[in-house]
């Protein structure tokens, strides 16, 4: 897929492929990416994979530096509206 493909990709809630500001993540995933010495990074993208699972990393360019696989959605949880 083309990275227009990509970001056209939508599902029931919104684009399931997106930039997240880094400020909006976990706790735990800043404190990763401070170890990486990635703490700077002013968004990170994500992919959605299945119902639950997101891929995270960042883009330069047209290439996705995959940081990790986040199969239960934690490091940005949202509540579904009823």
């Amino acid at each position: 897929m083309t990275w227009a493909e990509i970001e056209r990709k939508s599902g029931k809630y919104g684009s399931q492929c997106h930039t997240m500001p880094s400020e909006r993540i976990c706790e735990e995933a800043r404190a990763r990416l401070t170890t990486l010495r990635l703490d700077e990074l002013p968004e990170l993208y994500s992919m959605r994979c299945d119902q639950k699972g997101r891929l995270w990393g960042y883009r330069i360019g047209h290439v996705l530096h995959v940081l990790w696989w986040d199969p239960n959605h934690t490091v940005y949880p949202v509540e579904k509206s009823s």
